[in-house]
């Protein structure tokens, strides 16, 4: 097995355990985390003059980010997504709830090229009309930083479940918020 199949590997285990940690946790923790998160995300100085935000969706609720998805497109900001995920589960995910409401545009990696290719990006900026520097992207993997950086845009790590914070510090997002 090569080393980045093993990493692979190691990643989604790790996922695993701390999604389980985290149903074992009583609700009032979870959201205590959850709105730690946001305010981190809400705080950000790359933030307060980003008038378009590219994010991962957590395809699971977990974290719930939905906080800051309100308060962003109440402060007038257009959000999409830019997700690893495919198009099914993300069109489910968004169908299902207020989530939908949030999102301008998405992009999924099975309609072109897989992060940390830029096209994903690249695509957005075309359709909402924006340049890289006109956007913020959050995201949870060194794929999403990776991504940013080679489309050209900001990046903020969002540390929650996958990998480590040492990890997706090593990718050097421009700005990190964490709840460990």
């Amino acid at each position: 097995m090569d080393k980045s199949s093993e990493s692979s590997i190691a990643r989604k285990a790790l996922r695993q355990q701390l999604l389980t940690l985290r149903s074992d946790m009583a609700q009032a923790g979870r959201v205590h985390l959850d709105t730690l998160l946001c305010q981190q995300l809400l705080g950000a100085d790359l933030l307060q003059s980003a008038d378009n935000i590219g994010v991962y969706l957590p395809i699971r609720s977990e974290p719930d980010l939905s906080a800051c998805y309100a308060q962003w497109r109440a402060q007038g900001r257009r959000l999409a997504v830019a997700t690893g995920k495919s198009r099914a589960g993300l069109d489910r995910v968004l169908a299902g709830g207020e989530l939908g409401a949030f999102f301008e545009a998405t992009r999924c990696a099975e309609e072109g090229i897989s992060k940390p290719d830029p096209w994903m990006l690249q695509s957005l900026a075309e359709e909402m009309d924006v340049s890289p520097t006109q956007m913020v992207m959050v995201g949870d993997s060194i794929y999403d930083i990776e991504m940013a950086r080679a489309f050209g845009c900001a990046s903020i790590g969002v540390y929650y479940d996958t990998g480590t914070p040492l990890m997706l510090q090593s990718s050097e997002p421009d700005a990190m918020a964490a709840t460990v």
